[in-house]
Protein backbone atom coordinates (compact mmCIF):
# COMPACT_ATOMS: atom_id res chain seq x y z
CA UNK A 1 0.00 0.00 0.00
CA UNK A 2 1.38 3.40 -0.93
CA UNK A 3 1.72 5.94 1.86
CA UNK A 4 -1.03 8.55 1.91
CA UNK A 5 0.82 11.85 1.48
CA UNK A 6 -1.34 14.77 0.46
CA UNK A 7 -0.21 17.41 -2.01
CA UNK A 8 -0.26 20.07 0.73
CA UNK A 9 2.14 18.01 2.86
CA UNK A 10 4.51 17.60 -0.05
CA UNK A 11 4.46 21.35 -0.67
CA UNK A 12 5.14 22.02 3.02
CA UNK A 13 8.06 19.56 3.10
CA UNK A 14 9.48 21.01 -0.11
CA UNK A 15 9.17 24.58 1.15
CA UNK A 16 10.81 23.72 4.48
CA UNK A 17 13.66 21.93 2.69
CA UNK A 18 14.23 24.89 0.39
CA UNK A 19 14.26 27.36 3.30
CA UNK A 20 16.71 25.12 5.15
CA UNK A 21 18.93 25.07 2.06
CA UNK A 22 18.85 28.89 1.85
CA UNK A 23 19.74 29.28 5.53
CA UNK A 24 22.54 26.73 5.26
CA UNK A 25 24.18 28.67 2.42
CA UNK A 26 23.40 32.21 3.59
CA UNK A 27 26.50 34.29 4.41
CA UNK A 28 27.47 34.78 8.05
CA UNK A 29 27.38 38.55 7.48
CA UNK A 30 23.58 38.39 7.85
CA UNK A 31 24.15 38.16 11.61
CA UNK A 32 24.79 41.92 11.56
CA UNK A 33 21.10 42.34 10.66
CA UNK A 34 19.73 39.49 12.77
CA UNK A 35 21.51 40.67 15.93
CA UNK A 36 21.37 44.49 15.90
CA UNK A 37 23.69 46.46 18.16
CA UNK A 38 20.79 47.77 20.25
CA UNK A 39 20.46 44.27 21.75
CA UNK A 40 23.93 44.64 23.24
CA UNK A 41 25.55 42.22 20.75
CA UNK A 42 28.39 43.33 18.47
CA UNK A 43 30.11 40.97 16.03
CA UNK A 44 33.23 41.60 13.98
CA UNK A 45 35.35 39.61 11.54
CA UNK A 46 32.59 37.34 10.21
CA UNK A 47 33.51 34.54 7.81
CA UNK A 48 31.77 31.51 6.39
CA UNK A 49 28.06 30.77 6.30
CA UNK A 50 25.20 31.49 8.65
CA UNK A 51 24.88 27.75 9.32
CA UNK A 52 28.60 27.19 9.93
CA UNK A 53 31.04 30.05 10.32
CA UNK A 54 33.34 32.01 12.56
CA UNK A 55 33.84 35.50 13.97
CA UNK A 56 36.95 37.28 15.20
CA UNK A 57 35.03 38.61 18.20
CA UNK A 58 31.56 38.68 19.71
CA UNK A 59 30.77 41.39 22.24
CA UNK A 60 27.79 40.64 24.52
CA UNK A 61 27.28 43.75 26.64
CA UNK A 62 30.57 44.03 28.61
CA UNK A 63 31.73 40.48 27.85
CA UNK A 64 33.81 39.64 24.80
CA UNK A 65 34.46 36.27 23.15
CA UNK A 66 37.24 35.88 20.58
CA UNK A 67 37.98 33.30 17.86
CA UNK A 68 34.33 32.21 17.85
CA UNK A 69 33.36 29.20 15.72
CA UNK A 70 29.87 27.76 15.35
CA UNK A 71 28.11 24.96 13.52
CA UNK A 72 24.36 24.34 13.74
CA UNK A 73 22.98 20.85 14.32
CA UNK A 74 20.31 20.52 11.64
CA UNK A 75 18.99 17.17 12.85
CA UNK A 76 17.95 18.67 16.21
CA UNK A 77 15.39 20.83 14.39
CA UNK A 78 13.28 17.70 14.06
CA UNK A 79 13.15 17.48 17.87
CA UNK A 80 11.87 21.05 18.18
CA UNK A 81 15.24 22.50 19.22
CA UNK A 82 17.58 25.00 17.62
CA UNK A 83 21.13 24.01 18.63
CA UNK A 84 24.69 24.82 17.63
CA UNK A 85 28.17 23.65 18.64
CA UNK A 86 30.25 26.66 19.67
CA UNK A 87 33.96 27.05 20.42
CA UNK A 88 35.54 30.31 21.51
CA UNK A 89 38.01 31.97 23.85
CA UNK A 90 37.13 34.14 26.81
CA UNK A 91 40.04 36.26 28.02
CA UNK A 92 42.47 33.85 26.39
CA UNK A 93 40.90 30.70 27.87
CA UNK A 94 39.00 28.03 25.87
CA UNK A 95 35.20 27.83 26.08
CA UNK A 96 33.00 25.30 24.27
CA UNK A 97 29.42 24.04 24.46
CA UNK A 98 26.45 22.81 22.52
CA UNK A 99 23.93 25.63 22.92
CA UNK A 100 20.26 25.06 22.20
CA UNK A 101 16.87 26.72 22.51
CA UNK A 102 13.71 24.69 23.05
CA UNK A 103 10.28 25.65 21.73
CA UNK A 104 9.17 27.14 25.11
CA UNK A 105 12.24 29.40 25.01
CA UNK A 106 14.52 27.64 27.49
CA UNK A 107 18.28 27.98 27.00
CA UNK A 108 20.14 24.67 27.22
CA UNK A 109 23.85 23.88 27.34
CA UNK A 110 25.27 20.41 26.80
CA UNK A 111 28.88 19.33 27.23
CA UNK A 112 29.91 22.83 28.35
CA UNK A 113 33.62 23.21 29.11
CA UNK A 114 35.59 26.24 30.23
CA UNK A 115 38.68 27.32 32.12
CA UNK A 116 38.52 30.71 33.82
CA UNK A 117 40.93 32.49 36.15
CA UNK A 118 39.47 32.88 39.63
CA UNK A 119 40.21 36.62 39.53
CA UNK A 120 37.95 36.90 36.48
CA UNK A 121 35.20 34.96 38.28
CA UNK A 122 35.47 37.35 41.22
CA UNK A 123 35.17 40.29 38.84
CA UNK A 124 32.14 38.84 37.05
CA UNK A 125 30.48 37.98 40.38
CA UNK A 126 31.22 41.54 41.58
CA UNK A 127 32.88 40.45 44.82
CA UNK A 128 34.07 43.78 46.26
CA UNK A 129 36.08 42.69 49.32
CA UNK A 130 37.81 39.37 48.71
CA UNK A 131 40.36 38.64 45.99
CA UNK A 132 40.12 35.14 44.52
CA UNK A 133 43.14 33.15 43.36
CA UNK A 134 43.53 29.99 41.32
CA UNK A 135 41.63 28.75 38.29
CA UNK A 136 38.14 27.34 37.70
CA UNK A 137 37.80 24.23 35.56
CA UNK A 138 34.16 23.81 34.46
CA UNK A 139 32.74 20.62 32.95
CA UNK A 140 28.95 20.61 32.76
CA UNK A 141 26.99 17.77 31.23
CA UNK A 142 23.71 19.69 31.00
CA UNK A 143 22.38 23.11 31.97
CA UNK A 144 18.85 24.39 31.48
CA UNK A 145 17.81 28.00 32.06
CA UNK A 146 14.19 29.04 31.71
CA UNK A 147 12.49 32.28 32.69
CA UNK A 148 10.64 31.97 36.00
CA UNK A 149 12.27 28.64 36.89
CA UNK A 150 15.39 27.76 38.89
CA UNK A 151 18.45 26.62 36.94
CA UNK A 152 18.95 22.91 36.36
CA UNK A 153 22.51 21.62 36.00
CA UNK A 154 24.66 18.52 36.26
CA UNK A 155 28.43 18.32 36.12
CA UNK A 156 31.53 19.40 38.00
CA UNK A 157 33.23 22.69 38.84
CA UNK A 158 36.77 22.38 40.21
CA UNK A 159 38.51 25.39 41.72
CA UNK A 160 42.19 24.54 41.36
CA UNK A 161 44.74 26.01 43.82
CA UNK A 162 41.93 28.01 45.35
CA UNK A 163 42.72 30.96 47.60
CA UNK A 164 40.87 33.90 49.11
CA UNK A 165 42.62 37.10 50.16
CA UNK A 166 41.05 39.68 52.45
CA UNK A 167 43.46 40.76 55.19
CA UNK A 168 45.66 37.76 54.43
CA UNK A 169 45.66 34.94 51.89
CA UNK A 170 43.95 31.68 52.85
CA UNK A 171 44.57 28.56 50.78
CA UNK A 172 41.63 26.24 50.13
CA UNK A 173 43.50 23.64 48.07
CA UNK A 174 41.37 22.17 45.30
CA UNK A 175 37.63 22.82 45.78
CA UNK A 176 35.14 20.41 44.15
CA UNK A 177 31.57 21.54 43.45
CA UNK A 178 29.48 18.67 42.11
CA UNK A 179 26.20 19.75 40.53
CA UNK A 180 23.36 17.24 40.40
CA UNK A 181 19.97 17.36 38.74
CA UNK A 182 18.32 15.66 41.70
CA UNK A 183 14.69 16.19 40.66
CA UNK A 184 13.55 17.27 44.12
CA UNK A 185 15.21 19.68 44.67
CA UNK A 186 15.95 20.30 40.97
CA UNK A 187 19.48 21.52 41.73
CA UNK A 188 21.87 20.16 44.33
CA UNK A 189 25.51 21.19 44.80
CA UNK A 190 27.90 19.13 46.94
CA UNK A 191 30.96 21.07 48.12
CA UNK A 192 34.26 19.62 49.36
CA UNK A 193 37.98 20.29 49.09
CA UNK A 194 41.40 18.68 49.35
CA UNK A 195 44.27 20.38 51.17
CA UNK A 196 44.51 24.03 52.11
CA UNK A 197 44.15 25.93 55.38
CA UNK A 198 40.42 25.24 55.80
CA UNK A 199 38.54 22.00 55.21
CA UNK A 200 35.20 22.50 53.46
CA UNK A 201 32.23 20.15 53.59
CA UNK A 202 28.69 21.12 52.69
CA UNK A 203 25.87 21.34 50.20
CA UNK A 204 23.50 23.83 48.61
CA UNK A 205 20.08 23.14 47.13
CA UNK A 206 17.47 25.05 45.13
CA UNK A 207 13.76 24.17 45.14
CA UNK A 208 11.30 24.63 42.24
CA UNK A 209 9.97 27.88 43.71
CA UNK A 210 13.48 29.35 43.87
CA UNK A 211 14.08 28.86 47.60
CA UNK A 212 17.72 27.98 48.25
CA UNK A 213 19.61 26.65 51.27
CA UNK A 214 23.34 26.60 51.94
CA UNK A 215 24.85 24.43 54.69
CA UNK A 216 28.67 24.63 54.85
CA UNK A 217 31.09 23.37 57.50
CA UNK A 218 34.54 25.03 57.61
CA UNK A 219 37.30 23.66 59.83
CA UNK A 220 40.65 25.49 60.00
CA UNK A 221 43.77 23.36 60.01
CA UNK A 222 46.17 23.28 62.94
CA UNK A 223 48.49 25.68 61.12
CA UNK A 224 45.76 28.28 60.44
CA UNK A 225 46.34 31.66 62.07
CA UNK A 226 44.13 33.33 64.67
CA UNK A 227 43.18 35.90 62.01
CA UNK A 228 41.58 33.12 59.95
CA UNK A 229 39.52 31.89 62.90
CA UNK A 230 38.50 35.42 63.87
CA UNK A 231 37.42 36.11 60.29
CA UNK A 232 35.27 32.97 60.22
CA UNK A 233 33.57 34.06 63.43
CA UNK A 234 32.25 37.14 61.63
CA UNK A 235 29.86 35.15 59.40
CA UNK A 236 29.74 31.58 60.75
CA UNK A 237 28.91 29.93 64.09
CA UNK A 238 31.74 28.30 66.08
CA UNK A 239 31.25 24.58 66.84
CA UNK A 240 32.58 22.45 69.68
CA UNK A 241 35.00 20.59 67.40
CA UNK A 242 36.74 23.79 66.30
CA UNK A 243 34.85 24.12 63.03
CA UNK A 244 32.52 26.91 61.91
CA UNK A 245 29.02 26.41 60.54
CA UNK A 246 27.54 28.63 57.85
CA UNK A 247 23.80 28.42 57.12
CA UNK A 248 22.14 30.72 54.63
CA UNK A 249 18.82 30.69 52.81
CA UNK A 250 16.73 32.89 50.61
CA UNK A 251 15.09 32.98 47.19
CA UNK A 252 16.71 33.33 43.78
CA UNK A 253 14.05 35.86 42.79
CA UNK A 254 15.43 38.23 45.42
CA UNK A 255 18.85 37.90 43.76
CA UNK A 256 17.43 38.55 40.30
CA UNK A 257 18.29 35.00 39.14
CA UNK A 258 14.75 33.90 38.25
Amino acid sequence: MKPDISCSKLVLIGTASYLLFLVAHAPASLLHHILPAKNGVRISGLHGALWSGRAASVQIQQYQLSNVQWSFNGWKLFTGKLAADIKAQFRGQPVSASIGFSAPGALMLDDARAQIDAATVGELAQIPIAQLGGRFQITLEHVELARGAPPVASGMIIWRQASVTVAETVSLGDVDIQLQNAGDPPLLAIISNHGGDIRLDGKASVKPDGDYQLHLNMKPSINSSDNVRNSLKMFARPQNDGSFQLDNNGNLKQLGLM
